[in-house]
């Protein structure tokens, strides 16, 4: 449901859902597809979308690498006419190419497609169309045994006339009054031309006339003429009557055709959708009550028609979501490219994302720019016009997208009527989207329940938005910077003195600790993902562990059962033939049958990848295993041994570094041999943040060199962490190539 004011934009418009129809409907292949686009509209039913989600689906799945080709025949003019009125042949051979077309196309179609799209076959009205008009709209001959009748002697009459006038003039004395000696046709009648003379030397009919003289027809053929005339008002009549008989028929089937019409349109939408997905690498929404709205990469389909590298920005929205920011910043798009998305997704329009998940909504209501289309209303009377409405209708379902609410009346009112109307909307629970220039209310709402934050960066050296949305974090408007580069430099320091004020200062202080405190609470969040994931993995290593177990037992029974039928058949045979020696040399193979002991030390045990185990007086990590034998990695040197050679060692708890930033002597180095490669990095993370925290500038990372499985994880985490400097390989006397020294910010 999407609610309309009075005098106002509906919500398709401000959101620019009528433009990317626009831009969908340039894939569309046939006018019945775009007419088909231009009445999407979302429908705000979970289930539904949920269903129509899946259909897309299947058609992506099974058109996506053989869109078929579409002709744009139009016949729905045709189809209009043929209620009232009589057909001509050209269009009843019109309506024939459509028949054609859609019976060869549902014979090339998928059978998952046929599911969806059903074609009514129309093949015997296709057959006698083609047997009783051919392409140029002609009525073939074959049509009936009468105009076959009446166009052969028609034809034989005229052949007679012919021939009489061609005789008629090589007449001796005609040459004085003829001014060609051909023949011609004119209202249907045989005629020769001749001069205004004529009547001195034949007796002859005036039938038309030219500038030179006039068409007569002599006497002689008047009535061969007057018997052609009939025929073919004969020949008039019966194609009159297979008109008739056609447009009756075709009238009979005109549901038919209309619902063939109908279903080619569905098809082309689809197509139309997929194509649109490919050129914008859009992907179809995933459907889950249990999440609000999360999306990876989301970009705006209309900037990707006009622009080149165009910022994707990432969503988790289950609350409230506060966006502040430099003006040009990509907020107001932003805000728009989430309403827009959320729009396709219950239009069964795909999204231009990577991932885009999102659970029940109700309805949509946006709020953004001026929106007044009277002149009677305000900027700001017409937001608040559109916030009653919103207010009226919304529920805990509802998406509320506001644009700089507050803006047209004085700062100081501004603040204090948008921290109401956002603190009375967020109680109500819905999914919630605010841009605002207003630092000090942000300060405000921060502490709000089931409040989040996010700014869009600013590139402070060149002057220019990056169009990047960061979470956690409050965002400058950079006006007086941007101010910079346009007016002079003394109303620049005006500017600067007037702004730079205690109390902006003080608004400055509190929004570092802000943006501290929220980088200390992202990393928590990051720790308790991490444990959980970990937690989650030791589960599933379990229930591994469990279902080894379960099948090396059922393994070993079999085994044994095997031996004893074995065992059995021998005996009986030594009992029937007194074969001593072969009872023997069977007893034999039997002590030599490799069968698990129970007596084997670590006969119970599960050995892993990664395991701590002791080989004789050694100590080493297992590297790989295959079969009963393992790769050993002792001081750097890879071993195979034997896994019943090897004793299970657990390795001494690892303390997190984070856990000691209250130690009096700060850690400068971490020892992660020995871990598995998702701990250790866990714990270079934490090491890391650590040693930021406390202002050490250099450290050095313990990895070995073993398999090169750790180092090569430390390594690439070190690249794209947005806190080293630089790194390097140890110098031999601290590690060598065991370990990496870590240059900080």
């Amino acid at each position: 449901m999407y609610y309309n004011i009075k005098g106002m934009k509906s919500v398709f418009e401000v959101l620019e859902f009528d433009k990317l129809k626009n831009v969908l409907k340039e894939f569309a292949q046939t006018t019945y597809g775009k007419n088909c686009i231009d009445k999407i509209e979302p429908v705000f039913d979970f289930e539904k979308a949920l269903q129509n989600s899946k259909i897309l689906d299947i058609f992506f799945e099974s058109l996506q690498n053989s869109i078929p080709i579409l002709d744009d025949i139009y016949i729905d003019d045709y189809l209009e006419k043929v209620i009232y009125s009589q057909l001509s042949a050209k269009e009843i051979y019109y309506i024939y190419t459509f028949i054609d077309f859609i019976s060869k196309l549902d014979k090339d179609l998928n059978e998952n497609v046929k599911k969806y799209i059903n074609f009514v076959n129309l093949d015997k009205l296709k057959l006698l169309i083609a047997q009783t008009i051919d392409e140029t709209g002609y009525i073939k001959d074959s049509s009936t045994k009468k105009l076959s009748f009446l166009r052969s002697k028609i034809k034989a009459t005229k052949n007679d006339i012919t021939t009489l006038l061609h005789f008629f003039v090589r007449k001796k004395g005609l040459q004085n009054i003829l001014l060609d000696t051909n023949v011609f046709l004119k209202n249907s009648r045989f005629t020769i031309l001749v001069k205004p003379n004529y009547k001195e030397y034949i007796k002859a009919r005036k039938v038309d006339i030219s500038r030179a003289g006039f068409f007569v027809e002599p006497y002689e053929i008047f009535e061969k003429n007057n018997y052609l005339e009939d025929l073919i008002l004969e020949e008039t009549k019966e194609i009159q009557k297979i008109l008739v008989a056609f447009t009756n028929l075709i009238r009979k089937h005109t549901q038919d055709l209309i619902h063939n019409t109908k279903e080619l349109a569905k098809l082309d939408c689809f197509c139309a959708k997929i194509l649109f997905a490919k050129k914008f690498n859009a992907i179809l929404p995933k459907f889950d009550e249990k999440k609000r709205l999360e999306a990876h990469n989301l970009k705006h389909p209309l900037l990707l028609k006009t622009h080149e590298n165009v910022v994707g920005n990432d969503l988790s929205l289950n609350g409230s979501l506060i966006i502040t920011g430099p003006n040009t910043g990509g907020k107001t798009v932003f805000i728009k490219q989430v309403g827009l998305a959320t729009l396709c997704a219950f239009a069964n329009i795909p999204i231009c994302a990577d991932y885009f998940s999102i659970g029940k909504v109700s309805n949509i209501f946006a709020v953004i720019g001026d929106e007044q289309e009277t002149e009677s209303l305000s900027t700001f009377s017409s937001n608040m016009v559109r916030i009653k409405e919103i207010i009226d209708k919304l529920d805990e379902n509802s998406l509320i997208l506001l644009d700089e609410p507050g803006s047209g009346t004085s700062p100081d009112e501004a603040y204090a009527i948008v921290y109401a109307i956002f603190y009375y909307l967020n109680k109500k629970n819905p999914m919630l989207i605010m841009s605002t220039h207003y630092r000090n209310l942000v300060y405000k709402l921060k502490d709000i329940d089931n409040v989040y934050l996010a700014a869009f960066e600013f590139d402070e050296d060149k002057l220019q938005p990056t169009y990047k949305l960061t979470y956690g974090k409050i965002g400058k408007s950079y006006g007086i910077e941007i101010m910079q580069k346009y007016l002079n430099t003394d109303i620049s320091e005006i500017a600067k003195q007037a702004f730079e004020s205690k109390e902006n200062q003080l608004f400055d202080r509190y929004e570092k600790e802000l943006n501290e405190m929220l980088r200390k609470k992202d990393l928590y969040n990051k720790l308790i993902k991490r444990y959980k994931m970990l937690f989650n993995r030791l589960n599933q290593q379990i229930n591994q562990l469990k279902e080894s177990l379960l099948s090396e037992h059922l393994q070993t029974q079999q085994q044994y059962k095997q031996l004893l039928n074995t065992l059995k058949k021998e005996i009986s045979k030594v009992i029937k033939t007194k074969e001593i020696k072969d009872a023997q040399r069977f007893v034999s193979s039997i002590e030599r049958f490799d069968l698990p002991s129970e007596q084997t030390p670590n006969s119970r045990q599960v050995f892993e990848k990664g395991d701590t185990v002791k080989l004789g007086k050694s100590f080493g990590t297992i590297i790989n295993i295959k079969g009963q034998y393992a790769q050993v990695s002792i001081d750097g040197k890879l071993i195979q041994a034997k896994i019943s050679m090897l004793e299970k060692k657990q390795s001494p708890p690892k303390q997190s570094s984070i856990n000691i930033t209250d130690s009096t002597q700060y850690r400068q180095e971490l020892n992660i041999i020995g871990m598995h490669a998702f701990e250790a990095e866990l714990e270079v993370l934490q090491f890391l943040d650590y040693a930021v925290a406390n202002d050490i500038k250099e450290v050095r990372i313990i990895h070995g060199k073993g398999s090169g499985v750790l180092k090569e994880m430390v390594r690439n985490l070190l690249k794209d962490h947005k806190f080293v400097e630089s790194f390097s390989m140890a110098p031999p006397n601290l590690g060598g190539d065991g370990a990496t020294i870590v240059v900080l910010k």
